[in-house]
């Protein structure tokens, strides 16, 4: 952070808070995060990493020649990823409001705006002046006025709260969009999914009443992320950004939030009379550790009062409405590389590593022992598609060896091996300790169901089922 800056960072032990100290542990990291100057890949395991981001890159994910770098294309893997994820964080969002009793409603907008309208004009002078964005908006010269590229997943469900006359029993209600976001990331920071100048950032808003209700609310989401990040296997640091004011009236939210965190919480104190990042009260992001050392932010809440020029004037019953926009799980594209990286973390610790069945581009892989068994198995593929499961046929002219050497079947939750010379044609095959089940096919469709979890995503298959005949 640079000297001018009028903002300090504090360490907070459930007790107290002090200026931060200059000690190289897993706080300091996380601080230092906000200095562009600091290079955090000093912290990582490079090896690790690069595993990642080669794992990152066969399920489909890599940078689009055609533009500049940091914006990405998808194969026929991804983009079956992109959709379950997508189906799953509506699942989490929607879990998280009927929970709390809310109504919610989807939405969709536009990736550009005008720096004609005065909201825009406000939220992006906001967003310049904040550490967070600085010079990572994207400017669109030519047409009828100045553009802007979208930069805010706020910025659109905002706009549809303030074309509405909306009163006290209309709150508290949630909005919901996966914005496409565009922000002009440094080169030397982009990293496949992870970061990157396009993505898709699933946001949740919440109108409330008043500041009150919505601090109860957002302490409901901050255990729901918690719980959450957990589940996936995370440990897990929380950087909060705070006005002043905020943090002398609310200390017992402060101390409230803490109890789950087995880090010390780091807390950027904005001075009187400013306003925290992005014109809000409260920001806190949880940052994930990776498998390779590094921090990785995982979600985030905040909470406005609804009495800055970030709140586009938004009112019920001529009174400022408060809002909460939570992020319970990265954008889309941040969220794959989170799951993928448990895999490699997995992996590490001599853990079985197939990807969960709910994402798996492929829930099953049929391998062909030889070629008397293609007929056999595209029949036992398509038994397995009408029943919704993704599955492919390894029918290359390979060797058996060769096939079941593949290091991509790690990550598929269940193979199957067709042999067309055997009297007992199926096999099931356990990547991770190679172990054979010879069964029946009823047997197989009994073992799916027991063991393949989908949590009711059903996304179809893109790519060509049969990989001889796959190009991408």
């Amino acid at each position: 952070m640079s000297q001018e800056s009028n903002e300090k960072v504090f360490v907070f032990d459930g007790k107290k808070m002090s200026i931060f100290g200059n000690q190289e542990n897993i706080e300091q990291c996380i601080v230092d995060l906000y200095n562009e100057e600091f290079d955090i890949s000093s912290f990582e395991n490079k090896s690790i990493k690069e595993e990642l981001n080669q794992v990152i890159y066969e399920l489909g994910f890599e940078w689009d020649p055609l533009s500049e770098q940091g914006y990405m294309r998808f194969r026929p893997y991804a983009v079956s990823m992109m959709e379950a994820m997508k189906q799953y964080i509506w699942n989490l969002v929607s879990g998280f409001c009927n929970k709390i009793d809310i109504p919610i409603q989807k939405i969709e907008g536009g990736e550009l705006y005008s720096m004609n309208n005065p909201n825009i004009n406000k939220h992006t002078a906001l967003a310049a002046a904040s550490m967070m964005y600085g010079e990572n908006m994207l400017m669109v010269t030519g047409g009828a006025s100045e553009q802007i590229l979208r930069f805010s997943g706020c910025c659109n469900k905002l706009g549809m709260l303030q074309s509405k006359k909306i009163k006290c029993s209309d709150l508290p209600t949630g909005i919901f969009e996966i914005s496409k976001s565009y922000r002009f990331e440094k080169k030397e920071r982009l990293n496949y999914c992870e970061r990157v100048r396009c993505f898709h950032l699933p946001e949740l808003h919440i109108a409330t009443t008043g500041l009150d209700e919505s601090i109860k609310i957002f302490l409901s989401a901050h255990d729901y992320i918690v719980e959450h990040i957990r589940s996936l296997g995370y440990d897990f640091v929380l950087m909060c950004s705070a006005t002043e004011e905020f943090i002398n009236n609310n200390m017992d939210f402060i101390q409230t939030l803490n109890q789950s965190n087995s880090h010390q919480m780091m807390i950027v104190i904005t001075s009187s009379g400013d306003v925290c990042e992005n014109g809000i009260q409260f920001d806190v992001e949880y940052k994930a550790i990776t498998s390779y050392g590094g921090f990785m932010e995982i979600a985030t809440l905040q909470v406005d009062a609804g009495d800055s020029d970030f709140a586009y004037g938004i009112t019920y019953d001529n009174k400022p409405i408060s809002t909460i926009h939570a992020v319970l799980f990265a954008s889309i594209e941040r969220a794959i590389y989170s799951i993928v990286d448990r895999c490699i973390y997995n992996k590490m610790n001599n853990i079985s590593y197939s990807l969960p069945a709910w994402i798996a581009p492929v829930q099953c892989r049929i391998i062909t022992k030889d070629n008397n068994a293609i007929s056999e198995a595209i029949n036992l593929r398509a038994e397995l598609t009408s029943r919704f499961i993704r599955c492919e046929i390894d029918d290359r002219e390979i060797s058996y060896n060769e096939k079941i050497s593949d290091k991509m079947i790690n990550l598929c939750p269940i193979v199957i091996i067709v042999d067309g010379n055997n009297n007992v044609k199926y096999q099931i095959y356990n990547s991770f300790n190679h172990e054979i089940t010879y069964c029946t096919k009823e047997y197989i469709f009994e073992y799916i169901s027991e063991h393949l979890e989908t949590n009711g995503i059903i996304i179809p298959f893109y790519a060509a089922y049969r990989l001889s005949n796959r190009i991408l």
